[in-house]
């Protein structure tokens, strides 16, 4: 089943490059959607949960790799 995360259709174990405001960017698998938090795990081994309100506010986009 594909989620929509950010404004990008995706599907779980999908591998993504999550871009913050900063310039940053983090290489991750998308793992899945609970609620409206999607979670992500990085290649260091720490998750990370971001919702669609959050990123619009902060900027920061998930695009696939």
């Amino acid at each position: 089943m594909k989620y929509l995360v950010g404004e990008t259709p995706m599907e779980q174990g999908q591998r993504v490059i999550i871009t913050f405001s900063d310039g940053k960017s983090v290489s991750a698998v998308y793992k899945d959607t609970y609620g409206y938090n999607h979670s992500f795990e990085t290649e260091t081994g720490s998750t990370v949960t971001l919702s669609n309100h959050f990123m619009r506010l902060k900027g920061i986009r998930v695009k696939p790799e």
